[in-house]
């Protein structure tokens, strides 16, 4: 595990490149403020009054989660997260769980949020979705396209600084993998799965280069 020293650097840059998104994403974003259902706008995020339909403002925060908190997950699912994608949960607390991908075409993506008091709840529920293919190498941490299939590491083929390729995997064709108990064979998943970033950063500062 990166100590929390030396993902500094990294949870700076992340959490600039946010900072700058958010600068340029659309003010009128807003949500519902949070009901106790575990939904909505957490209350320190909110920016403003809400409109006469409930709806409210946020902001984007400093992340209120450390290193440890996340190497706890990554034990509880027997994972190691790229030390970027750490760095990205460690830097900033935000809803902007839609993104688009500016090399392919806007593409739609379903991306890992971090809201606040919550900030690992939208990686943890992923990883409990896609868990057998834990065993095939991949990590979820997103959705292609609505609904299209996870987004993954590739976690066999990390570099030398710890980064690794990201990948989509068409959930049709992990649906008949799935039927056959096969979601863990690295053999079986490997062929089916479609590349996206040769890194994590690569694939970070592409949905985050422009609202």
């Amino acid at each position: 595990m990166f100590s929390q020293a030396e993902l500094d650097p990294l949870v700076a840059e992340v959490g600039a490149l946010i900072d700058a998104y958010a600068g340029r994403a659309d003010p009128r974003l807003m949500m519902l403020p949070e009901d106790g259902s575990g939904r909505g706008i957490p209350r320190p995020m909110c920016d403003g009054p809400v409109d006469k339909d409930g709806w409210g403002p946020w902001k984007v925060l400093p992340s209120d989660v450390t290193a440890t908190q996340i190497a706890a997950v990554e034990d509880q699912f027997g994972v190691r997260f790229p030390p970027i994608w750490t760095a990205y949960l460690c830097a900033r607390c935000h809803l902007f769980n839609q993104l688009q991908s500016n090399r392919y075409d806007r593409q739609l993506v379903w991306f890992t949020d971090t809201p606040y008091g919550r900030n690992l709840v939208p990686q943890t529920r992923l990883l409990e979705t896609n868990a057998p293919l834990h065993r095939a190498g991949f990590v979820s941490i997103a959705q292609w396209g609505d609904g299209w299939g996870p987004v993954c590491f590739d976690l066999t083929r990390r570099r030398d600084d710890g980064d690794a390729p990201v990948v989509w995997l068409d959930h049709e064709m992990l649906a008949g993998l799935a039927s056959g108990g096969k979601l863990g064979d690295r053999t079986a998943v490997e062929p089916l799965a479609k590349p996206l970033y040769d890194t994590v950063h690569e694939m970070l500062w592409d949905l985050f280069k422009s609202p």
